[in-house]
């Protein structure tokens, strides 16, 4: 059955590539059979004899076409006096062209003017040039994506100049020692000295600073100069260089004020491991952000699973001035991302590849059997119990002389692969005409650590977009991702993989030559560690699988009424479907390795199989209209709009038990009986209608304002508090702007900022289930009904109906409000720029359940809106970009420090959860417990200090007494630390020379703490093992009250003192700085690929993770972004090796 399925799954897809070959070739050929016009622009203008650059600008402004051109060579001409009414731009440039040694070609960024290839030399401006020293130059000026027409090639300090034809060639005679210049709009300008070469090929990189960025905002784009909120970007090379299988740890180290926990998890569960904060923890449940793809919003997993390669822009609105146009769910910030679009022209096709290897960052440093043998016998000698071990089995676990009874067993090493493999396919394809399309498809397999498991994700995107008639275009954007997680063995948990000691045999050895799962622990049997064997379980276990199915769809529409007055519509639907199924094996009883008898209690039996099935869409419709219009050095735009939105999610689950054999995987094939059958299921529903405007006006183009306003109405509430009104204002003034400021030559650019708004957030409350929106499941206003077993009548169970929890029909939403003030400032001709923001957000009426009730209330509390935190932050993003003659480098550094603040509990001063508090004026995620002062030295110490517990000895921690009562009790608790980094920093360091790239990117994070106990710290806990902290353990020969670990005793021994309740002795620094990636690069030269049909070809080596700086002195075998607790999944690092080939 399931090499049936696997080979239906691989005809679709090679049916959906042949389909997608298909409708590349059709598009293209359509593409260029209507690529002959300059999209039918029609314009209505003068001339009367002015420059030929003069007209040009004119024309450019009339059609609203952008106009590349040489300057220089175009002021020389002048125009033909010439009238067009409603006339073609194309029969326009054709007719203002003629007589002149000019052409026009439609180019990416627009109309391209340039010279005649045939009259280039001819009309060389100087004849100065001696023959003696003269040299003709020849060469094609290229970008990324081919020979670039309308270059201006000229020869620095003087007059001489031509400008590149239309297949991108240029020929200019200069002499050996002068130095060619290379220029062209939206193109870094480039110098290159000539010697004794006479081919100059020459490949420009855009300038994004001089086509003023856009960047995308809320239902629509702005051009970055004009932003004023709290906007950041990320460059599309930081996210598509680096081998990861999640887009959310892409972002971490990228800009200030956006935390990514790169929390280390199995593969297939980024969504779930990864966590993106913007601006701190804004509440007492996840503040994570809301995600929008291409004008739909979409679930975190829907972020996670993205092809990087398809990503145009990513933005992420940070403050309210930007975020509150998204009003009830931008609370938190949102990350924008654009896919890319088809390019006009012929068929570009791109194609990468990578494959790597990744290794476990760090593994606990558990010792071998020596010494666990040896420190066993030590910690039962302080509890007052005999040796464990005697001196002839230590020396028998040293030789190794008898390994069935006697190991030395490293247990990572058998449960876990050395290298697990990655591997990562990508093809591109984009083109067109009036009807462009972009192609984008993928395929990617990591191997888990764990031998059994792997993670396959298959992606299709397709974006196209048409031009019907003049006045209407129209898009379609289709995402397909297909995942496929599979164990083909059992399962185990890193908690029970790290309660294997070395003293276990994994294996043994019978005297026939076969073997038998271990069950002999240092020579005595030990049934409970020979049920956990990992090996065992992943090779007996079972299997279980997950199939996800992901499918985002929409069509887009824009209309031009008049002049600067569109209309756009949106429809999209976001279709998710998993299919999860676990089988577990019956498996027979292990055999006594000393006696040959059956171990009761060790077989694993009846098997049973669960599979359940869960589906999710939501459709939303969207509508907007814009309007701008400049009136002298007056601005303004206005965009109003509406949507509405509709999900669905239905869960069913069936089980059975009693199977015919371990090898029928589908619920029928069990027994029918009804101790041996199971279901279960639910559905939720939820619907929101909003309303949005945003007002800009420009005056001068230096005194900027904007204002956001959005309404959300949402079944979540009670229709009496449905709705809710999120506004924003923000303003800008861009000093370099001013005249008393331009003659200061260090400065490009100098721009103040100030904004202040609400924002909404939907009952974000961790006791409350949610689905992948972030929205209630349920609601919190609604008094639902349970039903089931109610109560037992006359000796019989009897099925009733009742009130499953207290409800409040005020709840709403959860409100932030944040101020924030900022600068952007660019210096030395915008070759460092500098972006700082300051911000207050203050978050109310956060949902908590509602303390003081009668006692003969029997329901769930309800909630109420109480709760308040208060997020103080600054942020600092640097980035520097120079050149030394072939040499260029980018330095960029960011850093964001926030100040988080409990300010209101439901009138409580605190909460306590364990080792965790919330407290009034102090952060959330605070650590709770004792603060230690290092270990006792002598018991007469431990009888002169507050009493701690009657079996509290030497060596044992000694905790402070804050209250001076002379014990040690819950009143002696205090706030010893907190695991949110909020202090975070990155580094990027990117540096090219000639056909040579290197990037590197580091993160960091500053004063913050996890807090690592049971097996993760306590020696033998529960039976587990002992590490190399344990070494540097107190001692009755060295008694050091500042050891790393206080004396050793048996688990239940060192549960009766306090030496395990939570204090600051368990925390450890998890301050760190790790480097992110490393990518080395190579780009074959253009000469060596001129005559293939490959534009550019990169091969490069890159490093996720290769080294990490940790500051903690004590313990060094953890990961400082792993959750503080007892075991996890190891983090990994990765080396890989990549291709990228451009056709």
């Amino acid at each position: 059955m399931k090499q049936k399925l696997q080979l239906l799954f691989k005809r679709q897809m090679a049916q959906l590539g042949v389909l997608t070959m298909l409708s590349v070739v059709s598009l293209n050929a359509w593409a260029n059979e209507l690529y002959q016009d300059i999209k039918q622009v029609k314009v209505t203008i003068s001339f009367h004899g002015e420059t030929l650059e003069k007209a040009m600008k004119r024309l450019s402004e009339v059609s609203e076409v952008p106009f590349n051109y040489n300057h220089n060579e175009l002021r020389k001409l002048s125009a033909k006096q010439l009238t067009f009414t409603d006339e073609p731009l194309s029969q326009v440039l054709n007719s203002i062209l003629s007589g002149t040694n000019f052409q026009y070609k439609e180019g990416e960024n627009g109309v391209v003017i340039f010279r005649s290839s045939q009259n280039q030399e001819q009309h060389l401006t100087s004849s100065s040039v001696e023959a003696s020293d003269q040299v003709t130059v020849k060469g094609i000026v290229s970008d990324k994506d081919g020979p670039i027409p309308g270059v201006s090639v000229s020869v620095k300090q003087s007059s001489l100049g031509t400008s590149t034809a239309a297949d991108g060639s240029y020929s200019i005679k200069v002499n050996t020692g002068q130095t060619l210049v290379f220029s062209m709009i939206g193109y870094r300008t480039k110098e290159i000295t000539v010697g004794s070469q006479t081919t100059i090929n020459v490949t420009l990189e855009n300038d994004i600073t001089q086509l003023e960025e856009v960047v995308a905002v809320g239902y629509g784009t702005q051009k970055k100069v004009n932003l004023t909120g709290a906007i950041g970007t990320v460059k599309t090379e930081m996210l598509t260089s680096r081998p990861v299988s999640s887009l959310q740890s892409s972002l971490q180290g990228t800009m200030p004020g956006v935390t990514v926990l790169s929390r280390p998890g199995d593969v297939g569960t980024d969504a779930s491991n990864v966590t993106v904060t913007i601006r701190g923890r804004g509440n007492f449940g996840t503040s994570s952000p809301f995600y929008v793809v291409d004008g739909i919003p979409v679930t975190t997993s829907d972020f996670t699973a993205i092809n990087p390669n398809d990503i145009e822009s990513i933005s992420v609105l940070k403050d309210a001035a930007s975020a509150a146009i998204y009003g009830n769910r931008a609370a938190h910030g949102v990350i924008l991302v654009t896919t890319k679009k088809g390019k006009n022209g012929k068929a570009s096709v791109s194609f990468n590849s990578s494959f790597g290897w990744q290794n476990p960052l760090v593994l606990p440093d558990y010792l071998g059997s020596v010494d666990y043998a040896t420190l066993t016998n030590e910690a039962r000698t302080n509890a007052g119990q005999a040796a464990r071990f005697t001196a002839d089995e230590i020396e028998k676990f040293r030789s190794g002389s008898d390994p069935n009874l006697y190991p030395n067993t490293n247990w990572y090493d058998l449960a876990l692969r050395e290298n697990a493999g990655i591997q990562d396919y990508q093809l591109n394809i984009s083109g067109g005409g009036k009807t462009s399309y972009y192609i984008g498809m993928g395929v990617m397999d990591q191997q888990s650590l764990k031998v059994s498991k792997d993670f396959d994700r298959y992606s299709l995107r397709i974006n196209t977009d048409s031009e019907v008639g003049a006045r209407l275009k129209i898009g379609t954007k289709t995402s397909f991702v297909y995942e496929n997680l599979k164990n083909d063995g059992g399962d185990f948990s890193f908690v029970s993989l790290n309660r294997m000691v070395p003293s276990m045999a994994a294996k043994q050895t019978l005297t026939d030559g076969s073997w038998q799962w271990g069950t002999i622990n240092g020579g005595k049997l030990d049934a409970t560690l020979a049920k956990d064997n990992p090996l065992r379980l992943q090779e007996e276990g079972g299997l279980d699988f997950r199939k996800d199915y992901r499918l985002i769809t929409s069509l887009n529409a824009d209309f031009k009424i008049i002049d600067g007055l569109f209309i756009h519509g949106i429809a999209s639907l976001n279709y998710f479907q998993r299919r999860y199924g676990k089988f577990e094996n019956e498996t027979k009883p292990l055999i006594n390795y000393l006696n040959g008898s059956e171990i009761p209690g060790s077989a694993s039996t009846p098997n049973k199989y669960n599979e359940n099935w869960t589906q999710k869409n939501r459709i939303t419709l969207q509508g907007f209209a814009d309007y701008e219009k400049k009136i002298g050095d007056h601005y303004g735009k206005v965009m109003a709009g509406g949507s509405y939105e509709t999900y669905r999610g239905d869960f069913i689950g069936a089980n059975r038990q009693e199977f015919v054999n371990n090898n029928t995987h589908v619920v029928d094939g069990g027994a029918t009986p009804i101790n041996a059958v199971g279901s279960n299921g639910f559905s939720s529903e939820t619907a929101q209608a909003s309303f949005f405007g945003r007002f800009n006006y420009a005056f001068l183009d230096k005194y900027l304002i904007e204002a956001n306003l959005r309404a959300d109405g949402s079944s979540i509430f009670h229709p009496d508090h449905r709705w809710g009104y999120f506004p924003s204002v923000s303003a800008g003034w861009r000093m370099s702007e001013e005249s008393f400021m331009k003659n200061i030559s260090w400065l490009s650019n100098l721009k103040l900022r100030a904004s202040w708004g609400k924002l909404g957030n939907i009952a974000n409350q961790p006791l409350i289930t949610k689905n992948d929106y972030n929205e209630p499941d349920d609601y919190p206003y609604f008094e639902a009904l349970e039903t089931g077993y109610a109560y037992n009548f006359d000796g019989s169970a009897v099925n009733g109906v009742w009130a499953g929890k207290g409800v409040n029909i005020l709840t709403t939403w959860e409100k932030a409000e944040i101020t924030d003030i900022g600068i952007d400032a660019g210096f030395f001709n915008g070759k460092l720029d500098v972006t700082a923001d300051y911000f207050i957000k203050n978050t109310t009426d956060i949902l908590l359940q509602q303390k003081t009730l009668p006692n003969t209330y029997y329901q769930d509390p309800p909630y109420i809106n109480a709760g308040a935190v208060r997020n103080k932050g600054f942020e600092l993003g640097l980035n520097y970009n120079n050149k030394i003659n072939s040499f260029n480098y980018n330095i960029g550094v960011n850093l964001a420090k926030i100040a988080n603040e409990v300010t209101n509990l439901n009138g409580d001063n605190q909460q306590i959860d364990g080792r965790y508090i919330d407290r009034l004026g102090f952060a959330r995620g605070s650590f709770f417990g004792y603060e230690s002062q290092g270990l006792f030295a002598t018991d007469e110490e431990v009888a002169k200090h507050a009493f701690q517990s009657a079996a509290t000895k030497a060596g044992d921690i000694k905790y402070k007494d804050q209250n001076g009562d002379n014990k040690i009790d819950d009143e002696d608790r205090v706030i010893i630390g907190n695991d949110v980094p909020y202090f975070t920093y990155g580094i990027n360091l990117g540096a090219s020379y000639k056909g040579f790239d290197l990037a590197i990117m580091g993160q960091g994070a500053n004063d913050v703490k996890i807090y690592l106990d049971n097996e993760a710290s306590f020696a033998f806990f529960n039976g587990s093992g002992v590490k190399g902290l344990h070494l540097k353990r107190w001692t009755k020969e060295n008694p050091d009250p500042n050891a790393a670990y206080p004396r050793l005793l048996p688990s239940a021994d060192n549960s009766k003192t306090t030496n395990t309740k939570a204090s600051d002795f368990w925390l450890f620094d998890a301050s760190y700085f790790r480097i992110k990636s490393i990518v080395f690069g190579y780009n074959l030269p253009k000469t060596l690929i001129s005559k293939t049909p490959v534009k550019s070809a990169r091969f490069y080596i890159s490093a996720q993770n290769p080294y990490t700086f940790m500051f903690d002195d004590r313990l060094k075998d953890y990961d400082p972004e792993a959750p503080s607790g007892r075991a996890n999944y190891p983090a990994t690092k990765t080396w890989s090796l990549g291709l990228n080939v451009q056709f």
